[in-house]
């Protein structure tokens, strides 16, 4: 890390994973300025940890807990009971001429899960961390979330099926 050049290191951080960030917040949060505010938080945080933050490897890490527990205080605070999709949020047209499943479906699908079966899938499909991540995280087994994972994606394969 470059002491020198402090903006690019948080420039580059910004641009590896503020795409994943926001939309693992804004899965949490279903409020698109809400989820943009908190990332920024996230940045922030990481900012002014700068000095002592020079793991390439935990940073990924570092950030989503700070965004799940950020989300987490918020969602607390605000005492929401459910999360709705807006319509502002992206449909994702992963190359296919028709989409199986919009993003917003899958995650009405994810909502319906039972925590932290939806957590999990939150930050495997939209923050794209591993199972050690993931286990890291959230302060559990790698085999708890391999387990809760498997278990989830059989869940939304049966609600896609009946769907």
């Amino acid at each position: 890390m470059n002491e020198e050049y402090p903006d690019r290191w948080i420039e580059l951080l910004y641009l590896k994973y503020s795409t994943d960030l926001f939309r693992f917040l804004f899965s949490i949060l279903g409020d698109r300025f809400q989820a943009e505010d908190l990332m920024q938080e996230v940045f922030l945080k990481a900012w002014q940890k700068h000095p002592n933050f020079q793991n390439d490897k935990a940073e990924k890490v570092w950030l989503f807990r700070v965004a799940r527990n950020l989300a987490m205080d918020e969602f607390r605070h605000k005492k929401r009971e459910t999360v709705g999709i807006p319509e502002l949020f992206p449909e994702d047209n992963l190359n296919a001429s028709e989409p199986v499943l919009s993003m917003r479906e899958l995650l009405l699908m994810i909502d319906a899960l039972k925590e932290p079966d939806r957590e999990i899938v939150r930050l495997k499909l939209l923050g794209q961390l591993s199972h050690q991540e993931i286990a890291r995280v959230m302060n559990c087994s790698v085999h708890s979330v391999k387990k809760r994972y498997e278990r989830a994606i059989g869940h939304l394969r049966k609600m896609f099926e009946e769907g």
